[in-house]
Protein backbone atom coordinates (compact mmCIF):
# COMPACT_ATOMS: atom_id res chain seq x y z
CA UNK A 1 0.00 0.00 0.00
CA UNK A 2 1.56 3.73 -1.58
CA UNK A 3 0.41 6.70 1.14
CA UNK A 4 1.18 9.74 -0.08
CA UNK A 5 3.33 12.04 0.80
CA UNK A 6 5.18 9.31 2.56
CA UNK A 7 5.76 9.98 6.34
CA UNK A 8 9.44 9.64 6.02
CA UNK A 9 9.18 12.65 3.13
CA UNK A 10 8.32 16.19 4.33
CA UNK A 11 7.85 18.84 2.19
CA UNK A 12 8.10 21.95 3.03
CA UNK A 13 5.56 25.14 1.43
CA UNK A 14 7.60 27.63 0.72
CA UNK A 15 5.26 30.66 0.61
CA UNK A 16 5.59 34.28 -1.25
CA UNK A 17 7.22 36.72 0.12
CA UNK A 18 4.85 40.07 -0.11
CA UNK A 19 5.86 43.19 0.70
CA UNK A 20 3.34 45.37 2.28
CA UNK A 21 3.09 49.64 2.59
CA UNK A 22 2.53 50.13 6.00
CA UNK A 23 3.87 53.89 6.20
CA UNK A 24 4.06 56.29 3.03
CA UNK A 25 4.31 59.81 3.51
CA UNK A 26 3.69 63.74 1.77
CA UNK A 27 6.66 65.86 1.15
CA UNK A 28 5.17 67.67 4.49
CA UNK A 29 5.34 64.59 6.09
CA UNK A 30 1.76 63.93 6.33
CA UNK A 31 0.60 59.55 6.49
CA UNK A 32 -1.07 58.87 3.35
CA UNK A 33 -1.98 55.56 5.24
CA UNK A 34 -6.19 55.52 5.80
CA UNK A 35 -8.44 53.29 7.42
CA UNK A 36 -10.88 54.44 5.09
CA UNK A 37 -10.65 51.23 2.90
CA UNK A 38 -9.02 48.46 4.12
CA UNK A 39 -7.49 45.10 1.90
CA UNK A 40 -7.05 42.01 3.50
CA UNK A 41 -6.28 43.55 7.30
CA UNK A 42 -4.01 46.61 5.73
CA UNK A 43 -5.12 49.72 5.99
CA UNK A 44 -5.02 51.64 2.14
CA UNK A 45 -2.94 54.56 0.34
CA UNK A 46 -5.67 57.29 0.80
CA UNK A 47 -4.94 60.24 -1.77
CA UNK A 48 -6.77 63.16 -3.24
CA UNK A 49 -7.09 62.98 -7.08
CA UNK A 50 -7.99 65.51 -9.80
CA UNK A 51 -8.41 64.83 -13.43
CA UNK A 52 -9.80 67.31 -16.64
CA UNK A 53 -13.31 67.41 -14.86
CA UNK A 54 -13.03 65.57 -11.90
CA UNK A 55 -12.30 65.12 -8.22
CA UNK A 56 -12.37 63.14 -5.50
CA UNK A 57 -10.34 60.17 -3.66
CA UNK A 58 -8.78 57.44 -4.06
CA UNK A 59 -7.21 54.00 -1.95
CA UNK A 60 -4.71 51.76 -3.23
CA UNK A 61 -3.50 48.60 -2.44
CA UNK A 62 -0.69 48.86 0.30
CA UNK A 63 0.35 45.20 -0.82
CA UNK A 64 3.84 45.57 -3.76
CA UNK A 65 2.56 44.19 -7.14
CA UNK A 66 -1.09 44.48 -6.33
CA UNK A 67 -2.60 46.87 -8.76
CA UNK A 68 -6.15 46.83 -6.99
CA UNK A 69 -7.26 50.79 -6.07
CA UNK A 70 -10.99 51.94 -4.95
CA UNK A 71 -12.48 54.76 -6.45
CA UNK A 72 -14.16 56.91 -3.74
CA UNK A 73 -16.20 59.43 -4.98
CA UNK A 74 -14.72 59.97 -8.46
CA UNK A 75 -15.41 58.77 -11.98
CA UNK A 76 -12.26 57.72 -13.55
CA UNK A 77 -11.49 57.15 -17.30
CA UNK A 78 -8.89 54.44 -18.61
CA UNK A 79 -6.19 56.35 -19.98
CA UNK A 80 -7.00 59.76 -17.96
CA UNK A 81 -3.82 61.78 -16.25
CA UNK A 82 -4.76 62.65 -12.40
CA UNK A 83 -2.99 64.69 -10.07
CA UNK A 84 -2.21 63.47 -6.89
CA UNK A 85 -3.09 65.12 -3.14
CA UNK A 86 -1.73 64.90 0.62
CA UNK A 87 -5.54 64.19 1.76
CA UNK A 88 -4.81 66.30 5.15
CA UNK A 89 -2.58 69.61 3.58
CA UNK A 90 -3.51 69.56 -0.12
CA UNK A 91 0.13 69.29 -1.56
CA UNK A 92 0.01 68.13 -4.94
CA UNK A 93 2.50 65.09 -4.70
CA UNK A 94 5.89 65.62 -6.80
CA UNK A 95 6.69 64.30 -10.06
CA UNK A 96 9.58 61.36 -9.84
CA UNK A 97 10.48 61.09 -13.78
CA UNK A 98 8.63 60.70 -16.86
CA UNK A 99 6.54 57.17 -17.74
CA UNK A 100 7.28 54.80 -20.51
CA UNK A 101 3.33 55.92 -21.31
CA UNK A 102 4.29 59.64 -21.63
CA UNK A 103 2.46 60.08 -18.38
CA UNK A 104 4.60 60.89 -15.31
CA UNK A 105 5.32 58.66 -11.69
CA UNK A 106 3.80 60.63 -8.97
CA UNK A 107 6.18 60.29 -5.68
CA UNK A 108 5.36 58.95 -2.00
CA UNK A 109 7.96 59.31 0.40
CA UNK A 110 8.68 55.38 2.84
CA UNK A 111 10.30 58.23 5.41
CA UNK A 112 9.44 61.76 6.76
CA UNK A 113 12.48 62.99 5.27
CA UNK A 114 10.83 63.19 1.79
CA UNK A 115 14.05 61.61 0.29
CA UNK A 116 13.87 60.69 -3.40
CA UNK A 117 16.52 57.37 -2.54
CA UNK A 118 13.42 56.42 -0.36
CA UNK A 119 10.27 56.76 -1.97
CA UNK A 120 7.30 54.31 -4.14
CA UNK A 121 6.63 56.10 -7.56
CA UNK A 122 3.67 55.70 -9.20
CA UNK A 123 2.15 56.36 -13.01
CA UNK A 124 -0.57 58.88 -12.85
CA UNK A 125 -2.26 57.51 -16.15
CA UNK A 126 -5.32 55.55 -15.32
CA UNK A 127 -5.22 51.87 -16.53
CA UNK A 128 -1.08 52.36 -16.54
CA UNK A 129 0.81 49.37 -14.79
CA UNK A 130 4.01 51.21 -13.61
CA UNK A 131 5.07 51.61 -10.17
CA UNK A 132 8.51 51.83 -8.96
CA UNK A 133 9.90 51.58 -5.31
CA UNK A 134 13.15 53.33 -4.42
CA UNK A 135 15.09 51.76 -1.23
CA UNK A 136 18.62 53.55 -0.33
CA UNK A 137 19.35 54.48 -4.05
CA UNK A 138 18.54 50.92 -5.43
CA UNK A 139 15.53 50.35 -7.97
CA UNK A 140 13.03 47.64 -7.89
CA UNK A 141 10.68 47.79 -10.34
CA UNK A 142 7.37 46.52 -10.23
CA UNK A 143 7.63 43.64 -12.27
CA UNK A 144 9.96 42.57 -10.31
CA UNK A 145 8.30 42.27 -7.10
CA UNK A 146 6.29 39.29 -7.95
CA UNK A 147 10.04 37.42 -8.39
CA UNK A 148 11.58 38.16 -5.39
CA UNK A 149 11.52 35.16 -2.76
Amino acid sequence: MLVFPTPDKKVAIRQKKVWVVEEVYCQNGHSLIGNRAVFNNYKGIYLKVKGNNNEGWIALSPFCGDKSWISCDVDLENGEIMEFFCPECGVKLPIYRRCACGAHLFTMFTDKNADFRNCIGICNRIGCQVSEIVQADELHCNSCLDAKK
